[in-house]
């Protein structure tokens, strides 16, 4: 046994974070597994991946564990205590581990879901070195209505292209891989959004759930107007009826790099589902991050769920370079002239002056349990070496933060971690870790950074944006304790600001030929092209000479 975090040879590879260890008295991990092959590589061969278990204090690797072959669209789950029969004689479960996933076929994925046992929480606590990331087009484990006891699953689908359209969204067994059934969306608005149970789903699929189907592989078909190249997104929640939490499901770690499969319409950010100040669940809040050099605003455009109509516009203040400051859903509505009656849910289209993140955080009303739903048009991909709205030790009460560092290279080595006030983006004080084994990981309470930093925070200094400083191989992830009930969930994810459409290499709205620069070879477009963005005329063009 050795300490090479990536020991495995050959293929594509990813290193997920914190993995809890069946040994962990109060969570434990489930690991999905998703075959993402593209839909004209289904009939072919099957696909494994290997997981090297690495030792999450010590990084030494403990055991390998390979999946069994799984079809092209097939997502399974394996309880860590499955994937620790892999483990060399001998050995003693430590608490967590760092897990490398091997795939030989590129599609493939893996996610982290963690389900607590004093609370009965499950959560999606994924984050990797090569970016976590939403498929867009594809769902994976949707809970099928066995479980609306405990779990039931909700799917929101958001339509962030310029037409009103409908969709048609096929369901599959998740294990097996076949074909279930089909049902068309009603037709939703541009800018709106379809929210569904699984047991409407189920029934207007004339599917019959039963124990043997215990969760779905949810894709798109065609739109209602006969094509697959339209931008619409789905998005994955859970509520865990014991605690009233709703979780995100959606995203998941690439080994291999899944395409992304949506894009933006006119270079603006569109979001999944925002909770309003009227809805019974939770709030919502948007914690915006300034990754630029320069002070800018952002603006938000708030537009009805259902109707997708624009209700009003608001504009951040100015947030400086290198802050991030959170907004709550009810400040934003107070500054808006919105109707008397709030709908329960908005979309947001986002328009930023500045490069940046835009992170959408839930706090569930029954126990204000913080959870990440940032899901969006542009996808979602945290940097690796940024955290923002890192709690301060004035939270240590009731929501302490703590700091995950993994180290995905070959030896160990300390990472400074630099502290700055999230409001004003000024750089408070620097801590240096001790080394870091390789393929293992360190946690860090703020208290513990602050101390190492020799900050102390005064009574309004309540998140910090860290930072890497100089070299470092590994990742970030930010994980929140509700101390009154237990619940550990990740706040790591946000979603990519962009500053116009240019930033996504998308031409103008309505192009045609005459707009098409010198040079530009129609038959071999860069992949990405946002097709519904262009004049019928132009399209068909393109699409003639695929």
């Amino acid at each position: 046994m050795g300490n090479d975090a990536r020991s495995t040879s050959g293929g594509s590879s990813s290193t997920l974070g914190l993995v809890y260890s069946s040994a962990n008295a109060n969570a434990q991990s489930l690991i999905r597994i998703f075959n993402g092959t593209s839909s004209n590589d289904w009939m072919h061969s099957g696909a494994s991946v290997t997981l090297t278990l690495h030792d999450g204090s010590t990084g030494t690797t403990v055991g390998t564990w390979v999946s069994p072959l799984l079809k092209a669209g097939v997502s399974m789950q394996f309880p860590i205590a499955e994937i620790e029969s892999g483990l060399s004689p001998g050995v003693t479960k430590p608490a967590t581990y760092a897990i490398t996933a091997q795939a030989a076929k590129t599609g493939m994925a893996i996610q982290n879901e963690v389900l607590r046992s004093n609370d009965g929480l499950l959560s999606n606590m994924t984050a990797c070195d090569t970016g976590v990331a939403s498929l867009g087009r594809v769902l994976i484990n949707v809970h099928s209505s066995q479980f609306s006891g405990n779990y039931p699953s909700t799917v929101a689908i958001t339509n962030s292209g310029a037409k009103t359209l409908g969709f048609s969204v096929e369901i599959y067994d998740a294990e097996g891989g076949y074909f279930m059934g089909s049902f068309p969306t009603p037709i939703i608005p541009s800018g709106g959004h379809v929210i569904m149970s699984v047991a409407a789903m189920e029934a207007a699929a004339h599917i019959t759930p039963s124990r043997f189907t215990p969760t779905y592989v949810i894709r798109f078909g065609r739109s209602s107007d006969g094509d697959y190249n339209f931008t619409a997104f789905f998005q994955h929640l859970v509520n865990n009826t014991r605690s009233g939490v709703i979780t995100d499901m959606t995203t998941l770690c690439p080994v291999g790099g899944p395409e992304p499969s949506y894009h933006s319409v006119d270079g603006s950010l569109h979001t999944g589902l925002i909770f309003s100040s009227a809805n019974g669940s939770g709030q919502s809040y948007l914690q915006i991050a300034n990754t630029d050099s320069v002070a800018g605003t952002v603006t938000l455009t708030l537009q009805d769920s259902a109707a997708g109509t624009s209700l009003g516009r608001w504009t951040s203040p100015s947030i400086p370079a290198g802050a991030a400051q959170e907004f709550p859903i009810g400040d934003i509505e107070g500054a808006v002239p919105l109707p008397p009656a709030k709908p329960a849910y908005y979309g947001l289209t986002v328009q930023s002056t500045f490069a940046g993140e835009l992170q959408h955080v839930l706090r569930a009303n029954s126990d204000s349990t913080p959870t990440d739903l940032s899901i969006c048009d542009f996808g979602t991909g945290p940097s690796s070496s940024r955290l923002n709205g890192v709690h301060s030790s004035r939270l240590d009460a009731t929501f302490p933060s703590t700091v995950v560092v993994t180290n995905t290279a070959t030896t160990p080595g300390p990472v400074t971690l630099a502290l700055y006030d999230a409001t004003t983006g000024t750089r408070l004080g620097a801590a240096t870790t001790p080394p870091i084994p390789a393929g293992g990981h360190l946690s860090l309470s703020s208290s513990e950074l602050e101390t190492a930093a020799q900050v102390t925070p005064s009574a309004s200094q309540l998140r910090y944006v860290i930072r890497t400083e100089g070299t470092f191989s590994g990742f970030l992830q930010h994980l929140v304790t509700n101390t009154n009930t237990g619940a550990v969930t990740d706040l790591t994810i946000a979603c990519k600001l962009q500053l116009d459409s240019t930033k996504d290499n998308q031409p103008p709205l309505g192009a045609t030929l005459a707009d098409v620069p010198p040079g530009v070879d129609l038959a071999h477009l860069p992949p990405g092209i946002d097709l519904s963005r262009l004049s019928p005329s132009l399209r068909d063009l393109i699409l003639s000479l695929q």
